[in-house]
C-alpha cells in the first residue's frame, strides 16, 4: 500500500528529516514556547507537554493538555508529526489535536493505552447537548512502537476529518464545528513531537485527501464515522479480519459511497462467517454483522444478521424507534443450536427499502425468500455501510438499485 509521505512530498508538505527537505518557516508548525532537543546530531524542534507531576500520575487527575499551532483558524488544513512517547502514567493518551478553538470544540486523534492500546479519535464540545458525533471512535490497532516514534497525520476538510498512521488511512469522521487550529495532545504522559509540518494550501490539502480516497474506495464516513485500519475493501465488498472476532461494532464500521433519497433495493452476499467461539452458543454477547443505514441528521439504523448458533436470525436496531433489539424468526425455523444457516458458505440478502417521506419500510429476503418485515420512523436521504461485532468474514457483491433503475 502506498504511504502518505510520497503524497506529502509531491504536495510540498515535506515530511522527510534531512535539512534540505525541512519545511519553510511559513509552512512549519510553530507551537507555543517550543523547547529544542538534539536528535541524531541535528537540532530539531520538539514540542513537549506533560501531565506527570512529582505527586501523582494517576488517571483520576489527568486531563487533556493541548498545544496549539500559531496559525490562523481554518476549516481546511493538514498537520503531520512524528510522535514519540517519553514518559507515561498508567492510563495515557498521546497524539495530534486535529482541531481546537476557544469555544471548547476539539477533535483529537490519539493512541490510548486502554484496552491493550489502540488508536482513536475523540470529539468534545464544551457544554454540549447529547450529540451523536461526540466521544471516542476506535479503530483496529496492531503493534505500535511509540518509544521509537509513530507518524500521525490529520486532515480537516470542512466537517470531514481524515486520520492516518505511518501514511495509512485509519478513519474518516465527520464533526460539524467552527474554524479551528491544530496542534498536539497528551493525557497523563510526556511526548516529543518532531518532523512537524502544516499546510492550509488548498491544492496541497486536496492532494492528500485524494490519496486518502484511494485508500477508501468503498466510500467515506457516512454521517458518523468509518474505519479502514485492518479492513480489506473495494467498491462492492469488505472483508472483516480474524481480529474482528474479538471486537464490537465500533472497531469495524465502514461505509460505501452514495446517498439515496427514494425507494431502493440493497443486495449483498455474506461468506465465510466465523463467530467468536466463546460467544457462539453462550453469553449475552451475540456475534453479528450489520447493514448500516446512515441518515443526514446523524441517525443510524442497523439491520443485523446473527451469526452465532443460538442467534442465527435477523435483528434490527432502529434509532428513531424503540431503543432495543427486535428479534425475528431463526433463519432455519429452529431456535436450538443444532440447526443453523450455512454461515461458512454464501448467503444472499435482498432488502427492499420503501421511503414514505416520514418513515422507512424494510422487506428482508434471505436466499430469495421473504424473511422479515420492519418499519422505521427514520426518514431522509440514506447512505449504507457495514459493521462486524465478534465476527470475521466477507461481504461481497454489494449493490444499491434505485426505483428508476429497476424499471
Amino acid at each position: 500500500m502506498k504511504k502518505l509521505s510520497s503524497v506529502f512530498l509531491s504536495a510540498a508538505l515535506l515530511l522527510c528529516t534531512c535539512a534540505a527537505c525541512a519545511p519553510s518557516a511559513e509552512r512549519q508548525v510553530r507551537m507555543e514556547n517550543p523547547p529544542a532537543e538534539t536528535v541524531s546530531g541535528a537540532e530539531q524542534e520538539v514540542f513537549e507537554w506533560t501531565q506527570l507531576s512529582d505527586k501523582s500520575v494517576s488517571s483520576e487527575s489527568a486531563e487533556y493538555v493541548r498545544g496549539a499551532a500559531e496559525v490562523a483558524a481554518s476549516t481546511k488544513y493538514a498537520i503531520s508529526a512524528t510522535v514519540r512517547l517519553t514518559q507515561a502514567g498508567n492510563d495515557y493518551r498521546i497524539g495530534i489535536n486535529a482541531a481546537s478553538n476557544e469555544i471548547g470544540q476539539n477533535m483529537d486523534f490519539v493512541y490510548a493505552s486502554a484496552n491493550g492500546g489502540e488508536f482513536a479519535s475523540y470529539a468534545t464540545l464544551y457544554g454540549a447537548e447529547k450529540r451523536y458525533d461526540l466521544g471516542y471512535k476506535r479503530v483496529l490497532t496492531g503493534e505500535v512502537d511509540l518509544n521509537g516514534g509513530v507518524s500521525f497525520t490529520a486532515i480537516r476538510d470542512g466537517e470531514t476529518f481524515y486520520f492516518l498512521i505511518d501514511g495509512v488511512l485509519q478513519q474518516i469522521r465527520t464533526f460539524d464545528i467552527g474554524a479551528t487550529v491544530p496542534g498536539f495532545s497528551v493525557w497523563n504522559c510526556t511526548g516529543a513531537f518532531t518532523q512537524a509540518s502544516y499546510s492550509d494550501n488548498v491544492d496541497e490539502v486536496d492532494a492528500v485527501i485524494a490519496f486518502c480516497r484511494e485508500q477508501s474506495p468503498g466510500g467515506g464516513a457516512g454521517n458518523i464515522y468509518s474505519n479502514f485500519a485492518g479492513l480489506q475493501l473495494d467498491e462492492t465488498s469488505v472483508t472483516f479480519p480474524e481480529v474482528c472476532q474479538q471486537k464490537p461494532f465500533e472497531y469495524a464500521k465502514t461505509a460505501f459511497a452514495g446517498s439515496y433519497a427514494g425507494d431502493v433495493t440493497v443486495t449483498f452476499t455474506t461468506a465465510n462467517l466465523k463467530p467468536n467461539a466463546s460467544y457462539d452458543t453462550a453469553s449475552n454477547l451475540w456475534p453479528k454483522l450489520a447493514l448500516l443505514l446512515n441518515y443526514g441528521n446523524g441517525y443510524e439504523d442497523m439491520l443485523c444478521i446473527g451469526v452465532g448458533k443460538k442467534q442465527d436470525r435477523m435483528e434490527t436496531y432502529l434509532y428513531n424507534d424503540f431503543p432495543q433489539w427486535y428479534n425475528h424468526t431463526d433463519f432455519t425455523g429452529n431456535t436450538d443450536t443444532t440447526s443453523i444457516i450455512d454461515r461458512d458458505g454464501e448467503i444472499d440478502f435482498r432488502i427492499e427499502i420503501g421511503n414514505t417521506g416520514y418513515s422507512k419500510t424494510f422487506r428482508i429476503y434471505v436466499n430469495g425468500a421473504l424473511f422479515a418485515l420492519r418499519t422505521s420512523k427514520s426518514n431522509g436521504d440514506v447512505s449504507f455501510g457495514f459493521a462486524s461485532e465478534y465476527v470475521s468474514g466477507e461481504i461481497k457483491n454489494f449493490k444499491v438499485q434505485t426505483a428508476e433503475e429497476s424499471v
